[in-house]
């Protein structure tokens, strides 16, 4: 049986408390363009050539080429993400150093003893509290999310969340929408409808 891989994924403030908020979705843009506006992403799982790393075989495909492969930042089905977010050591005790986090809500400005806070790259996997197992990966463009996927990827029933409480359908893809555009709409904004890697996890304990 093939062991899980263990890969990390970078989570900033917002989406660190969808998460802790119970979010089990999360999704990130295809940092590879089309070939054209005809071509989609597509996992080809029908042959070897197609599967690198382990059934990760996604390429670009107009229903007669292929170009690619494109890899899934969130591996495949079984694998385990950590979440690498804004951290700080805090002190060293005697079973290791204590790790503290500004992205939770009672996190951030309340701990006295944090002298330098450090980006979220910079994450020893020993660091993480979040881990994840994936349950599915998939593409799609990032307009076609659904209501109930809104959901799940931002928990906005939280009064935790940053986000408004939904009541209709509405709402919740424009809540969707800002936090999409907040995170990415230098590159990839909402606007151009970019192709997205979509996971859905549940958290495990560590």
């Amino acid at each position: 049986m093939t062991q899980p891989r263990e890969i990390p994924i970078l989570r900033n403030a917002n989406q660190v408390r969808a998460i802790l908020a119970g979010a089990t979705q999360m999704r990130v843009p295809v940092k590879t363009t089309p070939p054209s506006p005809a071509y989609s992403l597509k996992w080809f799982d029908e042959s070897p050539v197609y599967s690198p790393d382990g059934g990760e075989g996604y390429y670009w495909g107009d229903g007669w080429a292929t170009v690619g492969p494109v890899k899934s930042p969130f591996g495949a089905p079984g694998d385990l993400l950590y979440c690498k977010e804004t951290w700080a050591i805090s002190g060293q005790y005697k079973d290791g150093p204590r790790y503290e986090y500004r992205a939770a809500p009672a996190d951030g400005e309340d701990f006295r003893s944090v002298s330098r806070w450090c980006s979220s790259p910079t994450m020893p996997k020993e660091a993480s509290r979040i881990w994840l197992r994936v349950n599915r990966v998939w593409c799609q463009q990032v307009q076609s999310i659904s209501y109930l996927d809104c959901l799940a990827e931002t928990a906005l029933a939280t009064s935790e969340s940053s986000l408004p409480a939904v009541n209709t359908y509405t709402c919740a893809h424009s809540a969707f929408r800002g936090e999409w555009d907040r995170d990415y709409d230098k590159k990839f904004p909402w606007s151009s409808n970019p192709w997205i890697f979509a996971a859905s996890f549940s958290r495990i304990k560590t």
